[in-house]
Formats: C-alpha cells, sequence, structure tokens
C-alpha cells in the first residue's frame, strides 16, 4: 500500500512537467488530469451484491498513453477495498483499455491482481 500511495504522488509531482510537454504538443483537450468517481455493483458468488464506490485518477501523458491509479471499496458482505496503478491505453472513437496491477484487501489478508478492461 505504501509504494502505491508514493507511486501515486510521484504521479501528481511529475504532472505539471508533463502537462506543460501535452499541452505544447497538442494533445490534452481538457487538460492531462482526469479524475472519475465510480458507483456501482460488485457481485460476487456466495457473497451477494455489495455497493461500491471507487476513485480513478489518470494523468494523461500523450495521445495513446495515459498513467494512474484506481482506489476502490466494495461495502455489504465482501468489505473489501482494491488499489490498482494502472496504463490506459487511449485508441480511437474513446475506446481504453486499462491495464495495471495492484492489491485487493479483505479481512486480515490482501492478494495481488491484475486489472485488464475495456472502457
Amino acid at each position: 500500500m505504501r509504494f502505491l500511495v508514493q507511486l501515486l504522488f510521484l504521479f501528481l509531482l511529475v504532472s505539471p512537467v508533463l502537462a506543460e510537454s501535452s499541452s505544447k504538443q497538442g494533445y490534452a483537450i481538457h487538460g492531462p488530469h482526469h479524475l472519475s468517481i465510480l458507483l456501482a455493483d460488485t457481485h460476487v458468488s456466495g457473497e451477494g451484491d455489495n455497493f461500491t464506490l471507487g476513485l480513478d485518477y489518470e494523468h494523461r501523458v500523450n495521445k495513446l498513453l495515459g498513467v494512474g491509479a484506481i482506489i476502490e471499496r466494495a461495502y455489504g458482505k465482501l468489505n473489501a477495498m482494491t488499489v490498482l496503478a494502472v496504463a490506459d491505453i487511449h485508441f480511437q472513437n474513446g475506446l481504453i483499455m486499462q491495464v495495471g496491477p495492484g492489491f485487493e484487501r479483505k479481512g486480515d489478508g490482501s492478494v495481488f491482481v491484475n486489472r485488464l478492461g475495456v472502457l
């Protein structure tokens, strides 16, 4: 967890430098920073439906690539938290592939997880 917090801090520290180069090169439509809030339902067999709240930060490095971090918390019977460091690969027409490692903590234990998704 400490490593991922340090990684997020590093992204925030380096962002202004990358933002300046991004705006000069013209790939940032609304600026290089993107913050999203996730409100969802996570269903796990045997643990039912669980309200999930998440925060997703992305720093757009260039036209193709963004880097960021995700924190999600599933409530209810699942009661788990997931933290990920991700890369967002931006294809044409708004299609984005998100990949990255992280961990999920549930109760007293935590497990390594990977995310591969299409947004």
